[in-house]
């Protein structure tokens, strides 16, 4: 049973400092932010799963109670039940659509060849989450449509219209957290390994 809507009620009136407290997380103030594990009351198992923790420091950081949050790739769902627990509006998308389990996050395909904004009307969030998959990995896990199946030059040029799509789609004040982890085929390659690499193959 989902207790994220129970555990928002028993949130209500409180401010966002006591809300980290009820759920037994500590405020980081300092700008380097590592979890070892994500907090499995939020969002559901999913590839690439993102620590709640960080959501919220997100949250706390750059939006106020009551803001509206656009999550266009939700993937498990952490997002938008983080925004639930600390009193934001959240619009939530993903391709894959599961009405019986979470009918909040709307059915969404980014066609990168026809990118359209997924939300009609005039309405514009304040802070755009924006979580892709992290190129190759977890590949094997996603749905081979996704975007982690391009290349890498289409992988960056989608990146890059969708940047544009969505500086069209906001207003002056929306601020954007763009969530990604370096797309290296290992992780310990060298960064100046992976900078010639680009150069010498063109992208």
């Amino acid at each position: 049973m989902d207790r994220t809507p129970r555990r928002s009620i028993a949130l209500e009136g409180k401010d966002d400092l006591d809300r980290f407290k009820a759920l037994n997380w500590g405020l980081r103030t300092w700008d380097l932010w590592n979890w070892n594990d994500c907090d499995k009351r939020f969002g559901d198992n999913w590839p690439g799963r993102i620590p709640a923790q960080m959501i919220a420091h997100i949250l706390y950081y750059f939006s106020d109670q009551n803001d509206l949050v656009f999550d266009p790739m939700a993937g498990g769902g952490v997002v938008a039940d983080t925004c639930l627990a600390f009193n934001r509006k959240c619009w939530s998308f993903d391709m894959d659509d599961r009405p019986d389990t979470r009918p909040e996050i709307e059915p969404c395909f980014w066609d990168i060849t026809n990118l359209k904004w997924p939300i009609k009307g005039k309405t514009k969030p304040d802070l755009i989450i924006f979580d892709p998959p992290y190129f190759k990995k977890q590949s094997n896990n996603y749905d081979p449509d996704s975007i982690s199946g391009m290349s890498k030059a289409n992988y960056l040029k989608f990146l890059e219209s969708f940047f544009a799509l969505a500086h069209l789609n906001a207003k002056k004040s929306t601020q954007m957290a763009f969530i990604n982890a370096d797309w290296r085929d290992f992780q310990n390659t060298p960064a100046n390994w992976w900078f010639l690499s680009l150069c010498n193959t063109g992208y």
